[in-house]
């Protein structure tokens, strides 16, 4: 949906005050392994989240209709302040993994786990930003992501692909990487 600017980058504030916290919370746990699982947790909360992000991308955002025609917007406005409100992300986070993790497995792993997921989610938010609106250097990784996420948005060989924003690994392994190397063409993102 359309956002402020000040809404489209209120999760670069929110989320690291949120992270922050959870991690306050768990070190009040009085587990000598605390720090162990934590960081295991955390490292693997932010590689879950290019999984997350890709089958996010893939199917909610490509394949329900209500969340398509909204990603929609996107698309037709590659620049324009598009995106998800804090309410509704920290909402997907609480509900779909802090609450599950906390009552299956505990505070440490869900607060580790959901830390990692948060810290992806920034980079991601990074990430998708610089591919749009900065200006990037040749051959630099955010230049590679924005030649990637270019053919996602302009279907350069008329098929869906190219769903991973900080990474293009998902859609090598699932079949749906499409081809961005240099010496295509290449249009312009906005």
């Amino acid at each position: 949906m359309h956002l402020s600017k000040w809404g489209y980058y209120a999760d670069l504030v929110v989320y690291p005050i949120v992270v922050l916290a959870l991690t306050l919370v768990s070190f009040r746990s009085p587990h000598s392994r605390f720090f162990g699982v934590f960081f295991l947790c955390s490292l693997s909360g932010m590689a879950g989240w290019t999984f997350v992000e890709y089958a996010m991308h893939r199917f909610v955002l490509h394949l329900i209709r209500a969340a398509a025609q909204m990603h929609d917007m996107h698309h037709a406005s590659p620049a324009a302040f598009v995106g998800t409100p804090s309410w509704l992300s920290l909402a997907a986070f609480g509900l779909g993994a802090f609450i599950p993790l906390w009552t299956i497995a505990g505070l440490e792993v869900a607060s580790g786990a959901v830390t990692g997921l948060m810290m992806g989610y920034v980079w991601y938010l990074v990430v998708h930003d610089a591919v749009h609106r900065w200006r990037l250097n040749r051959g630099s990784m955010l230049y590679r992501a924005r030649l990637r996420h270019a053919y996602h948005h302009h279907h350069v060989d008329q098929r869906d692909g190219n769903f991973g924003v900080t990474t293009g690994l998902w859609d090598r392994l699932l079949g749906t990487a499409i081809d961005y190397s240099p010496g295509q063409r290449t249009k312009r993102l906005g």
